[in-house]
């Protein structure tokens, strides 16, 4: 047996050396497996109730336990010491320990049967102790230890056919531990592994005598299902525990005592779990299918039928030889081998695609073409965190005629199919395949959401969706996280990364081949145009350099960077160069110390980042001139490189170089930016000035150098007032000529300036033979945008074919138009798109459209003036504001309290709800300040008989005009009224009566003559002191001043004092200027008319900001009193200042910054009624200038 075990061993391991798995992989699918492994399953059923059949109470109660802490207690923490479910749940372990104690106790209460003889026996948790006194404490095993090996035909059939069926269920177990363990399928490399390690371990055993081969156990499968932990620390763990039982062997002898009935209930739901797992892979297989359904069931019916037949009828086999009638019983009665073989058989024989079979999903392993490869992870690369999603959630992306055509007819019955019937959804990325049950005839049609196309040999092809998206991606240039944040948004469920990499690398050549081809149109074109316009001169090249992260000075350091070279008669890309440092693939085999797999790799440069643009420049003209026969005799582009020296190397010929217009011009505004820190005329405005200059001086003189080296000295000469070199450009030859750009009109004198500018215009106009020419490589700016807009500086593309992709769009893009998509979509075997071409349309016509506006001339000088203005407006604004951004601002004195604020306005007044409920009242105070005492308060509902009068004792003095006024006088502390003393509450005491007595008729409104000037200020002053505002507040919503009531009601009286109006419409007098009287008169009054109250009430709450605001600006007055009393300034103007929020620092400031345009700029500023901040008063204006010229 030792020998026959050792031989089988050593096929088995030969299966796994020669990679005979991927053949089988090729034959061997889930229709083979399935029934195998069942029929396997399914024979256990004796080995169970052999097990189960001495206490069957016993087997359920365990097997109820398992299944109870399984699936019941799944999501339960269990409280019991140094346990936890992230470390593991030893279900089957729990249900053994408690199945055991059960019998335990059973044992010992005598309740089971003591004859060896009886099945109930094995019950018992002793039936085995002679076992554990028969074993020796230690055992070493070793090779030979049971004798020779010696080797027998019968026994070696056996173990063969036991082999062929061992492979088939490791197979089938590393994949279910792959799905239990929520890992990728394994591949064919550590399938062959297993495979092999199997085939060795059991040579193992032979060699010891074992007896038994090694394999894969699908118990054990089945517990990773229950338990969740599929560590291999714990497995190596159980390996040496194992190990340790087998060498101490009373320790091992232990297990044996474990009673039947409590394994046979432990091993049940393990058991069933592993025939769960084996039905679970028919979803790989198109089930619905005849032939499908036939292979798995006359597999399984005659795997349970001929075997036992044969059984029944053992002498029906007779063919003369005894070896071989022994394998025939062998074959003939093993279910799971003569079932499997029937399914091996059929499955094989039957017609039927590799899909319909299982077998496109069942060789993952299988070393494939990359494009199938890439396909397969595709459509299995979805993430976690997704498949919970339904079908029936959020919404997705339809092909709606595709949809409609397929659910035209089932496939089974022809009958009409229905979106609600579908069963379930796989999503492959924005694709989907919806899986529709017919109500007819219950046939499961898989019907997708999007069309197909094939990107090899190989393969069920790529969903177009998922390509277009990966094409539209890069056309828009967003990345997978904002097109997943994006669909996210509206509910469509996104793709993987992985899967939209896929993609992307599919599109690559595409792209690149689209823009490649108009690259080379391009150079047929310029070089028709260049030959027909100027014979024999050779191509005229506009070149510049774009890296794809930001940098100045010392920091240029970006991993890559794109070369254009463009044709300055067609101003079109002739061709383009990427430079790319890394590559993400050979980094991280070089991260992980491997040989980088092959690859597209990007890596092509090794120097530094500022070196790119002449190696570039240098390799793409000559590539130009290799492609059109014609030299390149002229380049135009900016001086920051050595391109022009490494093209002449290269090219071998003379290069004529042009300056590009727009970077001369940055260059000298650069030069004198440089200078402000030494010369502080030089502001902003005056450097654009200059740039002006040099830019008219250019286009003047184009094509004449000695004129533009002449006009070019002559801007500096010019503005310090020397004319002589000065074209007839100059105006300064008229009587009233003034400098319009400079300060004060007037031309500069500084000498030191004079030099330093001369240094700058001379040096430039040294160039002017490179200037004179006029190039412009604004259409290679044009396209760096373009290149921009596809690959962001902010994230790195240049490591994948990323880059590659979104250049090679750009520059289609650039050279085609818009509808370059429509030359990739047919290069990448698209699908046609209508929508796509009307929106190219689209957007075609509108940037002809936008071309076309911004070449209008007029156009051009009303951006030229909106710049002006906006310009103008940020100045004024920054003027105002002072300092509020500077470099390390906040380590420094630097500050913005200088800042000059914005023009105040004085709250208005808004009116009141409702006038419904009107109070009179009437106050009586110390004097007319806003601080003065209040010395009566006398109130009175206007339609009700409720009244309140008190006098409040006094806190300061009272005025002699108050007191000749009102008879109100203090002494020692004693308030008299006309001489005599009054009855007085403290002020608090006196508020707080007055605010309970109007919680009785809230919410209601305050009515006074002359409220909004005198009464409702007092009033609001002398509360807000005390706690009782907040109640105040709640019972009164706000005022009614009678002043401009009487006003509009009386307009022919000759004033509207109350006692006047009093006089002349009641016709009497009363005692004026006793709260009292005050109050009773102006009800009087009041019910004599009829009128709406509302306009000319006012809220509380806009009395409250009016009189913050007045206080503030009596504060800001305050800073004017230098100016008032050397008289600059009047009360009024000082007034006028603070009520516009300004103060005596903020004209110092304006006067500092910008001398005297910065007063006038001030005083001036318009309100939002057109009048001026202050004053427009010339004298008030030069006083105020004066003024601050002395200090």
């Amino acid at each position: 047996m030792q020998g026959s075990l050792i031989l089988a061993g050593g096929l088995h391991m030969l299966i796994g050396l020669t990679g005979l798995v991927g053949v089988l992989l090729n034959v061997v699918g889930p229709l083979t497996v399935v029934p195998t492994l069942l029929l396997l399953g399914i024979e256990l059923n004796g080995v169970m109730n052999t097990f189960c059949e001495p206490q069957w109470g016993v087997s359920a109660g365990t097997c109820l336990i398992s299944i109870i802490l399984a699936v019941y207690l799944n999501g339960w923490n269990m409280p019991l010491p140094m346990y936890t479910r992230s470390r593991g749940c030893h279900i089957i372990l729990f249900a053994i320990l408690i199945g055991w104690s059960v019998c335990g106790i059973l044992t010992y209460a005598g309740a089971l049967t003591s004859d060896p003889n009886d099945k109930q026996y094995k019950t018992r948790t002793d039936f085995g102790a002679d076992t554990i006194e028969r074993t020796p404490w230690a055992t070493v095993p070793y090779p030979g230890q049971f004798g020779n090996s010696e080797f027998n035909t019968g026994i070696f059939l056996a173990f063969f056919l036991a082999t062929l069926l061992s492979v088939i269920e490791s197979i089938a177990d590393y994949y279910a531990c792959a799905r239990l363990s929520h890992l990728p399928p394994p591949p064919l490399s550590a399938m062959n592994r297993g495979i092999m390690m199997e085939g060795f371990m059991s040579m193992i055993a032979g060699f010891f005598g074992a007896g038994h081969a090694t394999t894969t156990y699908s118990n054990n499968i089945g517990l990773i299902g229950m338990t969740r932990v599929a560590s291999r620390r714990v497995f190596q763990m159980l390996a040496i525990q194992l190990v340790i039982c087998a060498v101490i062997g009373k320790l091992g002898a232990v297990f044996v005592t474990i009673p039947y009935p409590v394994l046979g209930g432990s091993s049940i739901l393990s058991f069933g779990l592993f025939i769960g797992i084996m039905l679970s892979y028919l979803q790989f297989v198109d089930i619905n299918l005849t032939r499908n359904m036939a292979v798995v069931g006359v597999s399984m019916l005659t795997g349970l039928m001929v075997p036992n037949w044969v059984k029944e009828n053992s002498t029906a086999i007779k063919t003369g030889s005894d070896e071989f009638d022994k394998f025939l019983m062998m074959t003939l009665t093993n279910p799971s081998f003569f079932g499997g073989f029937v399914a091996f058989i059929l499955d094989n024989t039957l017609k039927g695609t590799k899909r319909e079979r299982g077998l496109a999903a069942w060789a993952l392993g299988e070393s494939q073409s990359v494009d199938t490869q890439s396909q397969i992870e595709e459509d299995l690369d979805i993430d976690q965190d997704d498949k919970d999603i339904t079908w029936k959630d959020g919404r997705r992306l339809v092909e709606l005629s595709l949809l409609a055509e397929a659910l035209k007819a089932c496939v089974g019955c022809g009958s009409n199919l229905k979106l609600h019937n579908t069963i379930n959804e796989q999503r492959f990325g924005f694709a989907s395949i919806l899986n529709i049950s017919c109500e007819q005839c219950g046939y499961l049609t898989a019907i997708p959401t999007s069309k197909r196309h094939f990107t090899g040999q190989r393969g069920p092809g790529a969903f177009d969706i998922n390509t277009k998206m990966a094409l539209g991606m890069t056309d828009c240039g967003s990345g997978h996280r904002q097109l997943n944040k994006l669909f996210a948004t509206i509910g469509v469920p996104g793709i993987s990364a992985n899967a939209l990499k896929t993609r992307e690398r599919e599109v690559n050549k595409p792209l690149v081949e689209t823009a490649k081809n108009s690259c080379l149109e391009a150079i047929e074109e310029e070089t028709s145009l260049t030959l027909d316009d100027t014979p024999n001169k050779g191509l005229a090249i506009k070149y510049d350099m774009c890296w794809q992260k930001r940098g100045s000075g010392r920091s240029y350091d970006s991993p890559s960077g794109v070369g254009t070279a463009i044709g300055s008669m067609t101003g079109k890309i002739l061709d383009y160069g990427i430079c790319g440092k890394n590559c993400r693939i050979c980094l991280y085999a070089e991260k992980i110390n491997i040989e980088a797999r092959p690859h597209n790799c990007k890596k092509n440069w090794n120097q530094s980042s500022k070196a790119m643009e002449a190696f570039t420049g240098a390799k793409l003209m000559q590539n130009i001139e290799d492609l059109s026969h014609q030299p390149v005799t002229i380049l135009i582009m900016d001086d920051d490189a050595a391109t022009m020296s490494k093209a002449r190397e290269v090219l071998g010929h003379e290069l004529e170089k042009w300056s590009d217009i727009g970077h001369s011009k940055k260059s000298v505004g650069k030069a004198l930016y440089n200078l402000q820190n030494k010369h502080k005329i030089l502001t902003t405005r005056i450097i654009q000035y200059f740039q002006k200059c040099f830019s008219y001086a250019v286009t003047q003189n184009k094509d004449n150098a000695l004129g533009l080296k002449d006009a070019l000295q002559a801007i500096v000469e010019h503005v310090f007032g020397n004319h002589v070199k000065c074209g007839n450009w100059c105006k300064a030859g008229n009587v009233n000529y003034t400098y319009k750009s400079l300060p004060h009109g007037k031309p500069f004198e500084n000498e030191s300036l004079y030099v330093d500018l001369s240094i700058i215009f001379k040096s430039v106009a040294n160039h002017s033979e490179k200037l004179a020419p006029g190039g412009s490589t604004r259409d290679v700016e044009s396209t760096n945008n373009i290149y921009a807009s596809k690959a962001h500086k902010r994230t790195c593309y240049s490591t994948s074919e990323s880059l590659e992709n979104r250049i090679a769009a750009a520059a289609a893009q650039k050279n085609i138009g818009y509808n370059y998509m429509e030359d990739v979509f047919v290069k990448a075997h698209l699908s046609p798109s209508k929508i796509l071409e009307v929106n190219c349309q689209k957007l075609s016509r509108e940037r002809k459209r936008q071309l076309k506006f911004e070449g209008d001339p007029e156009i051009k000088k009303r951006k030229l003036l909106m710049k002006k203005e906006k310009r103008s407006n940020t100045e004024s604004l920054e003027k105002k504001e002072g300092v509020t951004y500077s470099s390390n601002m906040s380590f420094t004195s630097v500050a913005c309290d200088a800042s000059i604020p914005v023009i105040k306005y004085r709250p208005d007044l808004s009116e009141v709800a409702s006038c419904e409920n009107i109070v009179v009242f009437d106050l009586e105070t110390s004097s007319l300040a806003l601080d003065c005492d209040i010395l009566q308060i006398a109130a009175s509902h206007l339609h009700k008989t409720s009244q309140y009068s008190t006098y409040i004792q006094p806190g300061k003095s009272i005025s002699t005009q108050a007191s000749a006024v009102t008879g109100l006088t203090s002494k020692g502390g004693v308030l008299f009224y006309n001489g005599d003393p009054v009855q007085v509450l403290s002020q608090e005491a006196a508020f707080q009566n007055f605010t309970s007595w109007l919680e009785q008729h809230k919410p209601c409104v305050l009515a006074a003559h002359n409220c909004k000037t005198f009464d409702a200020r007092r009033l609001l002053y002398s509360l807000s002191k005390y706690t009782c505002f907040g109640e105040f507040r709640q019972n009164v919503s706000g005022f009614v001043d009678t002043l401009p009531l009487f006003k509009t009601t009386y307009p022919d009286l000759p004033n509207h004092k109350q006692n006047t109006i009093f006089k002349e419409v009641c016709k009497s007098d009363y005692i004026a200027h006793n709260a009292v009287e005050d109050v009773e008169a102006l009800r009087v009054l009041l019910g004599n008319i009829s009128i709406d109250y509302k306009k000319f009430s006012f809220s509380i709450e806009s009395m409250n900001s009016q009189m913050k605001f007045d206080n503030v600006s009596k504060v800001d007055q305050e800073t004017f009193t230098p100016l008032i009393t050397q008289k600059v300034i009047s009360q009024r103007t000082a007034d006028v200042m603070a009520k516009s929020g300004l103060k005596l620092n903020h004209i110092y400031y304006a006067f500092k910054k910008e001398g005297e345009d910065g007063i006038r700029e001030l005083l001036l500023e318009k309100r939002r009624d057109g009048s001026p901040r202050v004053t427009k008063n010339k004298t008030i204006i030069t006083k105020l200038i004066d003024y601050f010229k002395r200090q």
